[in-house]
């Protein structure tokens, strides 16, 4: 299993401002994800199942102070016949009966560098659309200031989006 501490930027943007700042790293490639959320009535805590290129990860979020740490995993079959992540859900007392809390499509372009990873998102949920530009820390570096200067190259100025992927689906629930 592998765990990591999520360092993350991110902010909504427009149609318009995605378009614009897409525009600067043509050409794109767009990879469809889709997103299937979980939870249980015995547990806080919510996890995703994220299917990209016949791949399923396994993601869970566990909050740390102002941290997060990222649990993930890739797996076959059903995500809780899997030995490691049964024993990190039964850790923080997750346990069946799981209930799917909601769906969200992803259309995600990435761009590398050494030292962090710019995702374009496009968002399908409930019969919305949103766009969502996140900047995800690889190496420790002023990331932010980083991520200020790729927005303003735009003319986008950095607005923190603070609701997740997984809060927006669920609370647009019909």
């Amino acid at each position: 299993m592998k765990q990591q501490l999520e360092i993350e930027f991110k902010t909504l943007v427009d149609k318009e401002q995605f378009d614009r700042i897409a525009h600067l790293y043509r050409p794109l490639l767009f990879l469809k994800q889709h997103n299937y959320y979980y939870n249980s009535p015995f547990s806080d805590y919510s996890f995703r199942v994220r299917v990209k290129e016949e791949q399923k990860i396994f993601t869970l979020k566990q909050r740390l102070d102002d941290r997060i740490l990222e649990h993930e995993k890739a797996f076959t079959g059903h995500f809780y016949e899997d030995a490691e992540i049964r024993n990190v859900l039964n850790s923080l007392n997750i346990f069946p009966p799981f209930s799917l809390e909601g769906e969200l499509i992803t259309y995600r372009a990435t761009v590398e560098n050494n030292l962090a990873e710019l995702c374009l998102d496009i968002n399908c949920y409930n019969s919305l659309i949103d766009y969502e530009i996140e900047y995800e820390m690889k190496k420790d570096h002023d990331g932010l200031k980083a991520f200020e200067e790729i927005l303003s190259a735009v003319g986008i100025r950095y607005e923190p989006s603070y609701a997740s992927k997984y809060y927006r689906c669920i609370s647009t629930k019909e």
